[in-house]
């Protein structure tokens, strides 16, 4: 993990090298930090981690945790660029005897190039995102951000938001609400589409209906609870039923993968501009 996040540290000082990115004025937000301490790395109502454990069974519940900073780079005229990292903490060692490959396989970098700009229809925001996957040897993808504040019902923040896949032909569509200060609230629904390599066939349907609830202390901690409801368990690699099985050192057993997800997180962050931290 420690060359993880080494890399995620030449990322962030490349970030703030970038002569791309011209100088922020005083009086506008250059740099947002974040950094969350999740019970599990839980991604488009999977649990990434839960998943790659394939010598133990799906909870609802899972305490595998993860440390997942977040850096935000602003210039002006609207464009940013963010790194983001998700490491997970435990049980990254492989395990030849049941065949689990070790949760350092599922370490994440992703770098997010965008554009916001705001008019009388709202904002909105262009980016390009790369997914990258430095403990395992698999290939990054590419994704297309296109996203809608809407101009009204600001109190709920409603938005609009499509990831177009590259590589693959596979899209997700996510609607969100959100609000509050110290006491705050989410609410989103996903829905994703993927088309089969022959293109012949077509997957698609609502993917998650996720909630969360927190608390923001005035430090910049914050402690939040959210929960994923499944719809459609087919769009996550089981049938219908949820059915699965996993391999342990006992043997392989016959198990059902849960509907609906829970997590944790603890939050701490801010901002920094005209050379101070807020």
């Amino acid at each position: 993990m420690l060359s993880n996040l080494a890399r995620f540290g030449l990322g962030l000082g490349l970030f703030l090298a970038m002569p791309l990115l011209p100088a922020a004025q005083a009086t506008e937000s250059l740099l947002d930090y974040n950094v969350d301490l999740a019970s599990t790395y839980v991604y488009r109502g999977d649990d990434v981690f839960a998943n790659a454990h394939t010598d133990k069974a799906q909870k609802a519940f899972s305490v595998y945790p993860a440390l997942q900073p977040t850096l935000v780079l602003r210039g002006q005229g609207g464009f940013s660029a963010t790194l983001w990292g998700s490491f997970a903490l435990t049980d990254r060692k492989e395990n030849k005897e049941t065949g689990f490959a070790g949760l350092s396989q599922t370490d994440e970098l992703d770098y997010l190039l965008a554009y916001d700009w705001k008019n009388r229809l709202g904002g909105f925001k262009a980016g390009l995102n790369y997914y990258s996957y430095p403990g395992a040897a698999i290939a990054g993808s590419r994704e297309v951000v296109l996203a809608w504040s809407m101009p009204f019902l600001e109190s709920i923040a409603p938005t609009l938001t499509r990831y177009e896949d590259i590589n693959t032909p596979f899209t997700y569509t996510t609607l969100g609400f959100g609000g509050g200060e110290s006491f705050t609230w989410g609410l989103l629904f996903g829905w994703s589409r993927k088309v089969d390599t022959t293109g012949a066939h077509s997957h698609s349907g609502l993917h998650e209906v996720s909630a969360n609830v927190g608390y923001k202390l005035d430090s910049g901690l914050k402690f939040s609870f959210a929960a994923v409801n499944r719809p459609d368990l087919t769009l996550h690699g089981h049938d219908r039923q949820g059915n699965y099985t996993y391999t342990d050192t006992t043997g392989t057993h016959d198990a059902k993968a849960p509907s609906t997800l829970y997590w944790l997180t603890m939050s701490y962050g801010g901002t920094v501009d005209d050379g101070a931290a807020k």
